[in-house]
């Protein structure tokens, strides 16, 4: 699992919460950033959140 979020996607990060904790997540994210963003990294938190057994959100 990634370790850390990179500061300019804590906002995106908290709404994909949201969506999570509102059981309203859509089936499909398309997630386009510039190259550098972090985009992997991000998408990857995210994939390990969902597959987790015991979540910390």
């Amino acid at each position: 699992m990634a370790t850390k979020l990179y500061p300019w996607q804590e906002n995106l990060w908290q709404q994909w919460q949201q969506l999570i904790q509102a059981d309203r997540l859509p089936h499909a994210i398309l997630c386009a950033m510039p190259v550098g963003a972090g985009r992997e990294a991000l998408v990857q938190y995210f994939a390990d959140t969902l597959l987790c057994l015991t979540p910390r959100y």
